[in-house]
């Protein structure tokens, strides 16, 4: 299951957004759980802040399925993407998660995606 992006952001700066910055939360089984779901759904929310207007982060795709979910952002900065993902969880409780990126200034991890379920869809 996924929610994705199709088409990259708007943004005059868009050549900025240049690290993939990947957020995965591991759980057991092929779904979460409704008690995990519902945990991941209020870290979703918390970090409503990371994207958008703000200048340096825009969310592009959150997958879950078999053990893994993931959500996918493109960055100006991963010092800044960290210190402000910090910034929106520090009155959460800590959740299972790790944070990991690469630089991808033309945005494979993304097009991959994207290109993968459109030739999924064409069939």
């Amino acid at each position: 299951m996924f929610r994705l992006r199709i088409r990259k952001p708007r943004i005059d700066n868009l050549k900025a957004f240049r690290f993939a910055m990947k957020v995965l939360w591991p759980y057991d089984g092929v779904m979460p759980t409704p008690e995990v779901n519902e945990q991941q759904t209020t870290f979703d929310v918390a970090l409503d802040e990371l994207t958008g207007d703000n200048g340096y982060a825009e969310l592009v795709r959150v997958a879950t399925g078999n053990g893994l979910k993931e959500w996918l952002f493109y960055a100006t900065d991963p010092e800044v993407f960290g210190e402000n993902f910090n910034r929106l969880l520090s009155s959460h409780p800590q959740y299972p998660v790790t944070v990991e990126f690469e630089e991808d200034p033309e945005w494979q991890e993304w097009s991959s995606f994207v290109l993968s379920v459109a030739d999924k869809t064409a069939l």
